[in-house]
Order: C-alpha cells, then sequence, then structure tokens
C-alpha cells in the first residue's frame, strides 16, 4: 500500500486523458507542489467538484 503522503501523488500520476489535462492545469493553478502538499480528502474533494454532477452525487447519497 501506499502511504498518505504517496497517495494523492500516484493517483494524480496515474490520469491520462482529460483528467491528465485538469489536473495539470489544478497545478498551474494552485502551486507546483500541489500533488505532494495537498491531503488526500482535499485531493478527492476537487476531482468529485470536477468529474461527478451534482445530480449523480444526490443519486448516489440518496441509495446508502
Amino acid at each position: 500500500g501506499y502511504s498518505i503522503d504517496q497517495k494523492v501523488k500516484y493517483t494524480a500520476g496515474s490520469f491520462v486523458g482529460k483528467a491528465l489535462t485538469w489536473w495539470n492545469s489544478q497545478i498551474c493553478t494552485l502551486s507546483q507542489k500541489v500533488d505532494v502538499s495537498m491531503s488526500w480528502n482535499d485531493f478527492k474533494f476537487m476531482m468529485i467538484e470536477e468529474f461527478c454532477p451534482s445530480h449523480v452525487m444526490q443519486k448516489l447519497e440518496t441509495k446508502l
């Protein structure tokens, strides 16, 4: 397994296509070191905001 500190870097390193383009823009906007200093929860929140429409998230939450 990966440590919490390595999760963001490893996951972002596996991005391709639209996800890679989005992540590269986040690095330029936020900071060059965002992938090593960002918490896993912040990273997940950013990905959900970008790639999971709110109506889909609401539907998933009601199923729980």
